[in-house]
């Protein structure tokens, strides 16, 4: 099995808050909600998590935390 991390790092720290790991089949995006927090700041990441805003899911765990 092929793995791949994902990882939430406060940009203005550079500490890492989560780690998520899958197998390589699941897309960037269905893990994003678990790696924001609530900063209403910008976003950063590869292609692979455009279109988050987009995904309910991500909008509201980052509005509850």
């Amino acid at each position: 099995m092929i793995i791949k991390p994902h990882v939430g790092v406060d940009k203005d720290t550079d500490s890492v808050h989560h780690v998520e790991v899958t197998s390589a089949n699941i897309h960037d995006v269905t893990v994003l909600p678990q790696l924001l927090t609530r900063s209403r700041g910008a976003i950063y990441g590869d292609n692979g998590y455009l279109g988050v805003k987009k995904r309910k899911d991500a909008v509201k765990r980052n509005e509850q935390r």
